[in-house]
């Protein structure tokens, strides 16, 4: 699990397709999770 700062978390979101409205509700862990899924 990676560990994420609350402006990290923002960049990655900023980074993610905005046509996704759950983008937005996305957590910090969730976005974690996304963002080591991409990485593989």
């Amino acid at each position: 699990m990676l560990n994420l700062s609350k402006d990290k978390a923002k960049e990655v979101r900023d980074e993610l397709p905005h046509s996704d409205s759950r983008v937005r509700d996305l957590t910090v862990s969730e976005i974690g999770d996304i963002t080591e899924w991409r990485s593989t």
